[in-house]
């Protein structure tokens, strides 16, 4: 009888996790759907970050070869 109890008990719980789950699927699925959308945008800007890396990296060199340092930093002369 305690077995069965038990059992029952059991039971419930899975019947409501799959209750929720079954709440959380179409939520589940229209973020698939969302992300599918975004990969390829995600894809692209990845590209053009690569492209424009090194331009910006140049820029910050150019930059930085002319600024005097800052009178606390190491080798600053005053």
């Amino acid at each position: 009888m305690e077995l069965f109890m038990h059992l029952q008990e059991v039971n419930t719980v899975l019947w409501e996790l799959n209750m929720h789950l079954w709440e959380v699927h179409p939520v589940l699925r229209e973020l698939q759907t969302l992300l599918w959308e975004v990969h390829p945008v995600l894809r692209e800007l990845q590209t053009l970050l690569w492209e424009v890396h090194p331009v910006l990296r140049e820029v910050k060199t150019k930059t930085t070869q002319y600024k005097k340092p800052h009178p606390r930093q190491k080798g600053a002369v005053f």
